[in-house]
């Protein structure tokens, strides 16, 4: 709990307090990339939904881009190599770290990753309603977070179907 709290600190730290995001988000992010680093079909089904750009945190963002770039190439995804780039700085290492060394497993891993692709994109949307102010862009988030509950549904529908 007490690294938990200390993590969303410092990946929160140089962000404006409108766009800092809790521990909740934080979580969901983590397991979303340990979820895609131990399945190359659930990675490539990632990549479809979620850009890396939409975590956030650099570090989570960087993890993303380089699993990404490892299924698309036909290459294992390898942790050394990827951990390597956090090389010296600690921090980063160890938040990278917690990616590759999570032991959680998910009895429904299709339907894992798309609950928390679901609350990773909606929170993202709901950070910049709370610091909106033109009606228009209100508007505009508004309908993200309408096209998002409707994907939600199809995603529901591929996951009843067995797909």
């Amino acid at each position: 709990e007490k690294y938990k709290r200390r993590e969303v600190n410092r990946l929160n730290s140089e962000k404006p307090k409108s766009e800092r995001v809790g521990a909740t988000i934080i979580d969901a992010e983590r397991k979303l990339l340990s979820i895609i680093a131990k399945s190359r079909r659930l990675c490539i089904r990632a990549s479809e939904l979620i850009e890396p750009e939409e975590f956030s945190n650099s570090i989570y963002t960087t993890l993303a881009t380089r699993m990404y770039d490892c299924v698309k190439n036909g290459d294992t995804i390898d942790e050394a190599i990827i951990l390597n780039e956090f090389s010296g700085n600690t921090d980063a290492e160890n938040t990278a770290a917690a990616v590759f060394f999570n032991n959680e497993e998910y009895s429904d891993s299709d339907k894992t990753l798309y609950d928390l692709i679901y609350t990773i994109k909606l929170n993202k949307i709901e950070i910049k309603m709370n610091s909106a102010t033109d009606a228009g862009e209100i508007f505009d988030l508004i309908k993200q977070k309408n096209t998002l509950a409707d994907e939600r549904k199809k995603w529901q529908n591929i996951k009843s179907e067995g797909k």
